[in-house]
C-alpha cells in the first residue's frame, strides 16, 4: 500500500515491489577510443559491436553483452521482452548530453550461434532497427525478444573523452 509518501528520509529508500528488483541498471562510456572513468563498467559503447577489438584492462575483455536477458522473469513467468531508458547521473565524472535532435541508440543481438566459447573467433551481432531522438527518462519496450545477449550502441552525443559516461537501466518483461 502506497500513499504518495517515502517512508524514509533520504532518496536512498528501497523500493521493492514483492521481494523482486526488476530493473537493472549499467553505467557505460561511449568514448569510441574505449575511455573508461571509475564508476564506469563498461566502454566502446557508441561502437558497433561487430567493429569492436576485445581488449583486456583490469576490469575484464572489453566488447562482451551489456545484458544477458533470461527465459523467465524474476516472478517466474517467461521473459516476452524488455523495456529501457537512458539515466542522467551527476557526479564527479559526470555525465553526456545529447547533441542535437537527441541520442541514435542501436541495441544489438548477439547470434550465439556464432559465440564461440575459446574466444579465438569474433561473435556477430545483429541489430534491432536504430531508434533517433531519444531523450533521457523516455522508456522503450520490445516483446520481440528474449533469453538472448543485448548490447547498446549509442551515438549523437555532445560529451568529450572521458565525461563521456551515461546508464542504462533495463528490465525484463
Amino acid at each position: 500500500m502506497s500513499d504518495g509518501l517515502w517512508n524514509a528520509a533520504t532518496a536512498l529508500e528501497p523500493y521493492r515491489q514483492a521481494k523482486i528488483v526488476r530493473h537493472k541498471a549499467l553505467r557505460i562510456n561511449l568514448d569510441p577510443a574505449g575511455a573508461l572513468n571509475d564508476q564506469d563498467q563498461s566502454s566502446f559503447g557508441s561502437v558497433d559491436p561487430n567493429l569492436i577489438t576485445p581488449v583486456s584492462d583490469a576490469r575484464g575483455l572489453e566488447g562482451g553483452p551489456h545484458f544477458v536477458l533470461s527465459p523467465e522473469t524474476p516472478d517466474g513467468r517467461p521473459t516476452l521482452g524488455f523495456e529501457w531508458c537512458l539515466l542522467f547521473h551527476d557526479d564527479a565524472d559526470g555525465s553526456t548530453e545529447a547533441d542535437t535532435g537527441g541520442f541514435t541508440v542501436t541495441v544489438w543481438s548477439l547470434i550465439s550461434a556464432t559465440f564461440s566459447a575459446d574466444g579465438l573467433v569474433a561473435p556477430q551481432w545483429a541489430s534491432f532497427e536504430p531508434l533517433i531522438g531519444v531523450e533521457f527518462q523516455e522508456l522503450y519496450h520490445t516483446f520481440d525478444t528474449n533469453a538472448c545477449a543485448l548490447r547498446f550502441q549509442i551515438e549523437n552525443f555532445a560529451g568529450l573523452a572521458p565525461d563521456t559516461s551515461i546508464s542504462i537501466y533495463l528490465c525484463e518483461l
